[in-house]
């Protein structure tokens, strides 16, 4: 069955230069209605951060001096809460005790790149990776050049792609009056009188 068709919202539009001067100054002032919203949650946000941050800091030296305290408790009463049979216990709804860490590699203090290079030297490939990526400026470059490299490019599939798309940026007060608006044939109006 097939969707019902659905109509696109009416769009206004000016119709006028004056419409369109005054349709760019409000548009321009909600743009920084929207900053300075933004900027207030930001701040607002940074403030609720920097509250947490204190409390989670005090929270986090308490948990680890109560740590550091039961981690001390453990070495010395472990031996007689298992018999020695078991690692850990149940305590007040905790499991505390020792455990293994998941293995990490250590590489004798070298650093990891002399790691790789002797693992090459060995040609002991099989234990380095290696991450290809496309180098997106380089073949964006290399295509608008043109020649040989370009023409190998584009038989393998490559292509630039641009696109015209609508604009509308905030011009640098001194470098632009609001009541005059610059046409293509550079003759200039005043929209507003």
């Amino acid at each position: 069955m097939a969707s019902p068709r659905r109509k696109a919202d009416s769009q206004d539009a000016p119709q006028t230069i004056e419409e369109a001067v005054a349709d760019a100054a409000v548009y321009l002032d909600t743009l920084a209605q929207i900053e300075a919203e933004k900027l207030a949650a930001d701040r607002d946000i940074d403030a609720r951060r920097a509250l947490r941050d204190d409390v989670v800091a005090t929270l986090e030296k308490r948990a680890k001096d109560l740590f550091l305290g039961l981690r001390s408790w453990w070495s010395v009463e472990k031996q007689e809460l298992t018999d020695g049979k078991r690692k850990s216990i149940e305590l007040a709804g905790a499991e505390i005790g020792e455990r293994k860490t998941p293995p990490r590699l250590t590489h004798a203090g070298l650093k990891s790149a002399d790691m790789v290079n002797r693992l090459r030297s060995a040609r002991k490939r099989q234990f380095l990776t290696i991450k290809f990526s496309l180098n997106k400026p380089t073949l964006i470059a290399a295509i608008r050049a043109g020649g040989t490299p370009s023409k190998l490019l584009e038989k393998m599939g490559f292509a630039t792609a641009q696109r015209e798309e609508f604009f509308i940026d905030r011009v640098e007060p001194e470098a632009a009056d609001p009541k005059t608006i610059e046409t293509p044939d550079t003759e200039v109006r005043e929209a507003a009188q």
